[in-house]
């Protein structure tokens, strides 16, 4: 099939190169996956209910949603994350103490702040305004759901 050994190299070099692109172009989309496997069917449910939401009330073009909703998986594989190590779970009984909740705070401040200018480069000013909105609201219905766990339950 190949006559000399120079087009049988070309030949592989290419497959080779084929591989490597179709590697680097899917591995986004795999890690996603393995990211989202780790939350759980309830923190699955809400993730896809709050870009369902802002999907809605947005308004968004094909490209911002495109733009947009890596951003948000991500934003929130963040928050379960920054929770996740400073040992706040479903499974834990023990609430964190004051010292923890400042850290905690300090952590979700830095992630919700990246996030905002991942946002802040998507949206239009008045999108931008009702995302902002879908954000407190989100973070209001968090702040109940805590306050309402029974004692004993993290």
């Amino acid at each position: 099939m190949y006559r000399n050994p120079s087009s049988r190299a070309f030949a592989i070099a290419k497959v080779a190169c084929t591989f490597l692109v179709l590697l680097f172009t899917t591995y986004p989309a795999v890690a996603a996956d393995n990211d989202e496997r780790q939350l759980s069917e309830e923190q699955r449910a809400r993730l896809e209910a709050r870009i369902g939401e802002i999907r809605s009330r947005l308004d968004l073009s094909d490209q911002q949603r495109a733009q947009l909703e890596p951003v948000l998986r991500k934003d929130f594989e963040r928050r379960v994350e920054v929770m996740r190590q400073h040992g706040v779970t479903r499974e834990s009984d023990e609430q964190p103490g004051m010292r923890e909740m400042r850290a905690i705070r300090k952590d979700l401040k830095a992630v919700r702040e990246q996030t905002d200018a991942e946002v802040e480069r998507i949206l239009d000013d008045r999108q931008l305004e009702e995302y902002r909105k879908i954000r407190d609201e989100a973070r209001d219905e968090m702040r109940e759901r805590v306050r309402s766990r029974p004692a004993g339950n993290a």
